[in-house]
């Protein structure tokens, strides 16, 4: 059952790769893993370079999320400033 479910997160993510244009496709030679899902189970990290035939690569960051939500708050923070509205 914990493969099945494994390979159908894979497939899931595969399906969204399917549908990209091949001129795009063949520009992509890595993946970049994010999240904790991916990072903290070796299995899924595994399935996912075998579909998708490259090597997973990992993000800087290791909560990206968390990142993304500051860094979106830092930015909306700034514009707010500099239009002069607070």
């Amino acid at each position: 059952m914990i493969i099945g479910t494994l390979d159908g997160v894979v497939d899931e993510l595969y399906s969204y790769w399917s549908v990209l244009p091949q001129g795009t496709k063949n520009r992509i030679s890595q993946l970049v893993g994010a999240g904790n899902g991916l990072r903290k189970n070796p299995h899924l990290a595994a399935r996912v370079e075998r579909r998708f035939g490259m090597r997973l690569l990992w993000s800087r960051v290791s909560e990206e999320a968390a990142a993304g939500a500051a860094r979106h708050a830092t930015a909306m923070a700034s514009r707010y400033l500099a239009d002069g509205t607070a």
